[in-house]
């Protein structure tokens, strides 16, 4: 099999030039879509570690701990999705509770472990210290996953708020 070399970088010349010619077509109405996109609706995005991003003009906000309090206030414009983001609100300020007060339990218990159990009382205090640890991690476990689960809610109340704000613009 010969490879004609010239045609071949004559149809890859052509087919970017075709590419950059369709990319850069100007068409108003969509050019006022993308200004009003990057302006009015709420962007889903990941950051460096990998957890879900929410952006609301160029201002981003995780949702672990919360979000924005300008999202806040811009998600409580329509009754349906203050609905929806308060019960977000509820369950990532549950599941926070939750997860870090498990967390320093079981790491209370497991510090403490080598303090309180010493030689003359390690019976009688070692099923307390055990289920101090243990209780901890389950405490933990129930915030882990009672945190995300809020996320649907402020899912469906961005979502919501998007369709709000696309329907005023095609009015």
């Amino acid at each position: 099999m010969k490879i004609n070399f010239k045609g071949s970088l004559v149809l890859l010349v052509c087919f970017v030039f075709s590419q950059n010619i369709i990319a850069q077509e100007n068409i108003p109405s969509n050019n006022n879509l993308l200004e009003y996109y990057n302006n009015e609706l709420f962007k889903w995005d990941y950051n460096a570690f990998g957890e879900f991003k929410l952006t609301y003009q160029d201002q981003g906000s995780t949702l672990t701990f919360g979000i924005n309090k300008n999202m806040v206030k811009t998600l409580k414009l329509y009754p349906d999705t203050t609905e929806y983001y308060e019960s977000y609100r509820k369950k990532n300020v549950t599941g926070n509770i939750l997860l870090w007060s498990g967390f320093g339990i079981a790491m209370g218990g497991l510090i403490s472990a080598p303090i309180v159990l010493n030689e003359n009382t390690f019976e009688a205090n070692y099923p307390i210290v055990m289920g101090v640890a243990l209780g901890g991690l389950i405490i933990e476990l129930i915030g882990s996953f009672i945190l995300p689960s809020g996320y649907e809610s402020l899912f469906n109340s961005v979502n919501l708020f998007n369709r709000h704000k696309i329907a005023e613009y095609n009015k």
